[in-house]
């Protein structure tokens, strides 16, 4: 039961989106970096006690241009974890589970740039993470 409230209260980070969900992909042999702090928690009671829960993700996003149709994508997110309950407090720092990601697109229509792209995006998560 105790298992299963905190992960309940853990539930409080989400992933948040890679990239935006355009099709557009960079500058052949361009390159950007992009890092934003996301914040959550909780708060509940565990067996009558209260227990405060805090999550901060800093998700830093690498992304290169393989070409003008193909793009690499990495998140390496940093973790820290904290639980407080009755004066005992717990603390996890370290880095999240890493994203790969390879978007493709594979239309582009730019009549005068009133733009149509299409693009897929397919991603595997790496076993990174020790927090």
């Amino acid at each position: 039961m105790v298992l299963a409230v905190l992960a309940y209260l853990a539930g409080a980070a989400r992933a948040a989106p890679v990239t935006g969900v355009t099709a557009n992909t960079l500058f052949q042999g361009g390159g950007m970096g992009a890092a934003r702090l996301i914040l959550a928690g909780r708060s509940g009671l565990v067996h009558g006690v209260p227990v405060q829960v805090d999550v901060r993700v800093l998700p830093l996003t690498f992304a290169w241009a393989l070409d003008v149709n193909n793009t690499a994508v990495v998140v390496l997110p940093l973790v820290s974890k904290e639980r407080r309950s009755e004066g005992l407090r717990l603390r996890a720092d370290g880095v999240g589970d890493a994203r790969v990601f390879l978007k493709h697109r594979f239309y582009k229509h730019d009549r005068f740039l009133s733009t149509t792209q299409i693009s897929w995006l397919a991603g595997v998560k790496l076993p990174t993470g020790v927090t």
